[in-house]
Protein backbone atom coordinates (compact mmCIF):
# COMPACT_ATOMS: atom_id res chain seq x y z
CA UNK A 1 0.00 0.00 0.00
CA UNK A 2 1.04 3.26 -1.06
CA UNK A 3 -0.07 5.81 1.12
CA UNK A 4 -0.28 9.39 0.31
CA UNK A 5 3.20 10.39 0.69
CA UNK A 6 3.94 8.87 -2.45
CA UNK A 7 2.81 11.48 -4.15
CA UNK A 8 4.22 14.59 -2.36
CA UNK A 9 7.16 14.70 -4.37
CA UNK A 10 4.72 15.73 -7.30
CA UNK A 11 2.90 17.93 -5.58
CA UNK A 12 4.38 19.81 -2.45
CA UNK A 13 6.96 21.57 -3.77
CA UNK A 14 4.74 22.89 -6.26
CA UNK A 15 2.38 24.31 -3.17
CA UNK A 16 4.67 25.62 -1.13
CA UNK A 17 3.34 26.33 2.50
CA UNK A 18 0.32 24.17 2.17
CA UNK A 19 0.08 22.59 5.25
CA UNK A 20 0.78 18.32 5.07
CA UNK A 21 -2.91 17.36 5.85
CA UNK A 22 -4.66 19.58 3.38
CA UNK A 23 -2.24 18.05 0.59
CA UNK A 24 -3.14 14.43 1.53
CA UNK A 25 -6.78 15.52 1.74
CA UNK A 26 -7.03 16.66 -1.47
CA UNK A 27 -4.38 13.75 -3.05
CA UNK A 28 -7.10 11.48 -1.94
CA UNK A 29 -10.15 13.28 -3.22
CA UNK A 30 -8.33 13.58 -6.00
CA UNK A 31 -7.65 9.99 -6.29
CA UNK A 32 -11.93 9.06 -5.45
CA UNK A 33 -12.58 11.18 -8.43
CA UNK A 34 -10.22 9.79 -10.84
CA UNK A 35 -10.53 6.22 -10.27
CA UNK A 36 -14.36 6.96 -10.08
CA UNK A 37 -14.43 8.58 -13.08
CA UNK A 38 -12.42 5.78 -15.05
CA UNK A 39 -12.84 2.58 -13.08
CA UNK A 40 -9.39 1.62 -13.77
CA UNK A 41 -8.95 0.13 -9.98
CA UNK A 42 -10.64 -3.52 -10.34
CA UNK A 43 -10.54 -6.10 -8.29
CA UNK A 44 -12.01 -9.65 -7.66
CA UNK A 45 -13.30 -9.73 -3.64
CA UNK A 46 -13.39 -12.29 -1.89
CA UNK A 47 -15.47 -15.26 -2.28
CA UNK A 48 -18.96 -15.23 -0.12
CA UNK A 49 -20.57 -18.12 0.82
CA UNK A 50 -24.25 -18.47 0.48
CA UNK A 51 -26.24 -19.48 4.31
CA UNK A 52 -29.32 -21.18 4.52
CA UNK A 53 -32.29 -18.03 4.70
CA UNK A 54 -30.15 -15.75 4.13
CA UNK A 55 -30.40 -13.40 0.62
CA UNK A 56 -28.10 -10.06 1.23
CA UNK A 57 -24.57 -10.48 2.22
CA UNK A 58 -21.74 -7.89 2.82
CA UNK A 59 -19.02 -7.28 0.40
CA UNK A 60 -15.45 -7.98 2.19
CA UNK A 61 -14.00 -5.22 0.80
CA UNK A 62 -10.31 -3.85 0.74
CA UNK A 63 -9.69 -1.25 3.92
CA UNK A 64 -9.78 2.25 3.01
CA UNK A 65 -12.07 1.21 -0.43
CA UNK A 66 -15.26 2.04 -1.32
CA UNK A 67 -17.38 0.40 -4.76
CA UNK A 68 -17.89 2.69 -7.68
CA UNK A 69 -19.63 -0.20 -9.23
CA UNK A 70 -19.95 -3.78 -9.43
CA UNK A 71 -18.50 -4.88 -12.85
CA UNK A 72 -19.48 -8.53 -13.03
CA UNK A 73 -20.10 -11.86 -10.37
CA UNK A 74 -19.83 -15.51 -10.72
CA UNK A 75 -21.87 -18.42 -8.90
CA UNK A 76 -19.61 -21.43 -8.12
CA UNK A 77 -17.18 -20.30 -10.82
CA UNK A 78 -19.59 -19.38 -13.68
CA UNK A 79 -20.60 -16.30 -14.83
CA UNK A 80 -23.66 -15.29 -12.98
CA UNK A 81 -25.88 -11.52 -13.76
CA UNK A 82 -25.82 -8.50 -12.48
CA UNK A 83 -29.03 -6.47 -12.04
CA UNK A 84 -29.76 -3.04 -11.83
CA UNK A 85 -30.76 -2.01 -8.01
CA UNK A 86 -32.85 0.70 -9.61
CA UNK A 87 -34.33 -0.80 -12.41
CA UNK A 88 -36.14 -3.60 -10.32
CA UNK A 89 -39.79 -4.31 -10.86
CA UNK A 90 -39.99 -4.78 -6.94
CA UNK A 91 -38.25 -5.58 -2.94
CA UNK A 92 -35.67 -8.35 -4.08
CA UNK A 93 -35.91 -9.15 -0.45
CA UNK A 94 -39.44 -9.49 -0.43
CA UNK A 95 -39.59 -11.77 -3.64
CA UNK A 96 -37.69 -13.38 -6.82
CA UNK A 97 -37.22 -10.43 -8.66
CA UNK A 98 -34.38 -10.50 -11.46
CA UNK A 99 -31.90 -12.81 -12.27
CA UNK A 100 -28.41 -12.49 -9.92
CA UNK A 101 -27.29 -10.18 -7.92
CA UNK A 102 -28.07 -6.49 -7.20
CA UNK A 103 -26.98 -3.59 -5.15
CA UNK A 104 -28.25 -0.45 -4.01
CA UNK A 105 -25.96 0.71 -1.20
CA UNK A 106 -22.46 -0.71 -3.15
CA UNK A 107 -21.50 -2.34 0.26
CA UNK A 108 -24.13 -5.48 0.49
CA UNK A 109 -25.15 -7.52 -2.14
CA UNK A 110 -29.11 -9.32 -2.46
CA UNK A 111 -29.59 -12.42 -4.41
CA UNK A 112 -32.52 -12.72 -6.69
CA UNK A 113 -33.69 -16.01 -5.41
CA UNK A 114 -32.26 -18.11 -2.74
CA UNK A 115 -30.11 -20.35 -3.79
CA UNK A 116 -28.37 -23.80 -2.22
CA UNK A 117 -26.45 -23.19 1.31
CA UNK A 118 -22.70 -23.00 0.38
CA UNK A 119 -22.73 -21.55 -2.75
CA UNK A 120 -19.96 -19.04 -4.08
CA UNK A 121 -20.57 -15.98 -4.95
CA UNK A 122 -17.54 -13.76 -5.82
CA UNK A 123 -17.74 -10.28 -7.67
CA UNK A 124 -15.55 -7.97 -9.28
CA UNK A 125 -15.95 -4.44 -8.56
CA UNK A 126 -13.88 -1.27 -9.42
CA UNK A 127 -12.90 0.89 -6.72
CA UNK A 128 -12.30 3.96 -5.09
CA UNK A 129 -10.72 5.31 -2.23
CA UNK A 130 -13.16 5.66 1.44
CA UNK A 131 -12.67 8.94 3.26
CA UNK A 132 -10.53 7.07 5.24
CA UNK A 133 -8.21 5.88 3.05
CA UNK A 134 -4.72 6.36 3.59
CA UNK A 135 -3.80 5.73 0.65
CA UNK A 136 -4.14 3.53 -2.38
CA UNK A 137 -2.66 0.15 -3.47
CA UNK A 138 1.18 0.63 -4.74
CA UNK A 139 0.24 -0.91 -8.57
CA UNK A 140 -2.51 2.24 -8.44
CA UNK A 141 -0.17 4.76 -7.07
CA UNK A 142 2.73 3.73 -9.81
CA UNK A 143 0.01 3.63 -12.78
CA UNK A 144 -1.96 6.65 -12.10
CA UNK A 145 0.39 8.95 -10.33
CA UNK A 146 0.55 11.82 -12.97
CA UNK A 147 -3.10 11.62 -12.89
CA UNK A 148 -3.78 12.12 -9.01
CA UNK A 149 -1.53 14.24 -8.66
CA UNK A 150 -2.75 16.58 -11.32
CA UNK A 151 -5.81 16.32 -9.38
CA UNK A 152 -4.51 17.24 -6.22
CA UNK A 153 -2.50 20.08 -7.46
CA UNK A 154 -5.58 22.19 -9.21
CA UNK A 155 -7.64 21.84 -6.25
CA UNK A 156 -5.22 22.92 -3.76
CA UNK A 157 -4.22 25.79 -6.20
CA UNK A 158 -7.63 26.76 -5.97
CA UNK A 159 -7.88 27.18 -2.58
CA UNK A 160 -8.56 31.41 -2.43
CA UNK A 161 -6.36 33.79 -0.30
CA UNK A 162 -2.79 31.66 0.32
CA UNK A 163 0.56 32.32 -0.62
CA UNK A 164 0.51 28.65 -3.17
CA UNK A 165 -3.04 30.02 -4.83
CA UNK A 166 -3.02 30.36 -8.52
CA UNK A 167 -6.02 30.29 -10.78
CA UNK A 168 -4.23 29.80 -14.08
CA UNK A 169 -2.03 27.20 -13.30
CA UNK A 170 -5.00 25.60 -10.94
CA UNK A 171 -6.90 25.64 -14.38
CA UNK A 172 -3.58 24.21 -16.31
CA UNK A 173 -3.74 21.23 -13.68
CA UNK A 174 -7.28 20.56 -14.39
CA UNK A 175 -6.74 19.96 -17.84
CA UNK A 176 -4.00 17.64 -17.07
CA UNK A 177 -5.96 15.80 -14.94
CA UNK A 178 -8.99 15.77 -17.45
CA UNK A 179 -6.90 14.55 -20.35
CA UNK A 180 -5.39 11.85 -17.79
CA UNK A 181 -9.11 10.87 -17.12
CA UNK A 182 -10.00 10.44 -20.93
CA UNK A 183 -6.53 8.46 -21.55
CA UNK A 184 -6.79 6.21 -18.62
CA UNK A 185 -10.63 5.35 -19.07
CA UNK A 186 -9.87 4.43 -23.13
CA UNK A 187 -7.26 1.97 -21.65
CA UNK A 188 -10.07 0.68 -19.10
CA UNK A 189 -12.48 0.56 -21.78
CA UNK A 190 -10.06 -1.67 -23.82
CA UNK A 191 -8.80 -3.90 -20.65
CA UNK A 192 -5.29 -2.55 -20.89
CA UNK A 193 -4.79 -4.30 -24.23
CA UNK A 194 -4.94 -3.60 -28.27
CA UNK A 195 -8.77 -5.19 -28.57
CA UNK A 196 -12.08 -4.13 -28.12
CA UNK A 197 -14.54 -5.47 -25.90
CA UNK A 198 -16.82 -7.87 -26.42
CA UNK A 199 -19.37 -7.41 -24.30
CA UNK A 200 -21.17 -4.51 -22.71
CA UNK A 201 -20.07 -4.57 -18.52
CA UNK A 202 -23.05 -4.97 -16.28
CA UNK A 203 -24.15 -1.73 -14.17
CA UNK A 204 -25.38 -1.70 -10.97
Amino acid sequence: MADWSFFHARVVPRVIGCPAPVVDAELRNAAAEFLSRTRAWREWLEPMNVFDGFRDMEMDLPAGSSVVRIERATLNGAPFPVDGAFELDADPMRGTVGDGISSADRATIVLSRQLPAGSSIQIQASLAPSNEATGVPDHVARNFEDGIAFGALSRIRSIPGQPFSDDARAAADLLLFEREIARVAALVYRSHTNTKPRRSVQWC
